[in-house]
């Protein structure tokens, strides 16, 4: 903290990148009010100490010009999570607090995501149903791509975040959770502008395939289904729904070993202009 404190204090305030990844920076001992350079635009600070009262001392005092903040593999919980978006810039364009401790479960209803923000990465926290609900709710108009990975979210996260998603939604990714899209509200259905959709290393079965089959927009171009626990049924109900989107061009069913020879095939035939990766990495039809 003090060569970080003696940093912050020193470099000019024309400085666009400051990058201190991988040190021992808590923010918790810091002296005065922050200090970063006026023109910053983007500030990494990966893999260091910081926590919710870093967290705290660092949003009083986030240049107004600032576009991208990096927060991955630190300590942050809610607490410094709800500090810093409640102060974060207008014109912030790219944020990442991966591999951090935040729930979303103690946030206030007032806290929202800044105004434009297109883009947030927040896999490898514990965000489960009651954050996700929370998020699907603070996500700003005009949003576009959402990262959650491994946060322990199951169908009632996964319900709130298709139904509360702005529809200008692009990229979602949820690999390693714990859906199965067997208790999904019959009205619910993905945002009308998705182009990529990340479901691996979930609980799909069958059931979820088919639900997903029917509510997947004409935009859709990528869908990821590895290591569910599809069969050859709800393979074929996804085929036979893609089978008629111009615009799709890749499955990828990897780790469903239920899904037989026969599956694939028809998969392979149902989606001619697709390439289909269904079992090992070199069976691409």
């Amino acid at each position: 903290d003090a060569g970080a404190q003696a940093l912050f204090a020193k470099l000019p305030a024309s400085m666009k990148y400051l990058d201190l990844t991988g040190n021992q920076i808590s923010l918790e001992v810091m002296q005065g009010p922050i200090q970063l350079p006026t023109g910053l635009k983007s500030l990494v600070l990966r893999n260091n100490r910081i926590g919710d009262r870093g967290a705290a001392w660092l949003a009083s005092g986030l240049p107004n010009g600032l576009a991208e903040l990096f927060l991955d593999n630190n300590k942050i919980a809610d607490t410094g999570a709800e500090a810093l978006l409640a102060s974060l810039p207008a014109g912030m364009q790219d944020i990442s607090f991966r591999n951090n401790r935040i729930q979303f479960e103690a946030m206030g209803d007032h806290t929202k995501l800044p105004q434009g923000l297109p883009k947030i990465s927040l896999g490898g926290n514990r965000i489960g149903d009651r954050g996700a609900a929370w998020l699907a709710c603070a996500l700003p108009p005009g949003f576009t791509t959402l990262f959650l990975q491994d946060n322990l979210i199951g169908d009632a996260g996964a319900q709130a975040l298709f139904a509360g998603i702005p529809a200008t939604l692009q990229i979602l990714e949820l690999d390693g959770n714990r859906i199965a899209l067997e208790a999904m509200q019959d009205d619910t259905r993905l945002p009308a502008g998705i182009v990529h959709l990340n479901l691996k290393n979930n609980r799909i079965s069958n059931r979820g395939a088919a639900w997903l089959a029917g509510r997947m927009p004409g935009s859709l171009a990528r869908l990821f289904l590895c290591n569910n626990s599809i069969e050859d049924t709800g393979a074929e109900a996804l085929g036979n729904i893609l089978s008629g989107r111009p615009a799709f061009k890749y499955l990828q069913l990897q780790g469903n070993a239920a899904i037989t020879a026969g599956g694939r095939q028809a998969l392979s035939a149902a989606l001619p202009n697709a390439q289909v990766v269904c079992s090992e990495p070199e069976d691409v039809a």
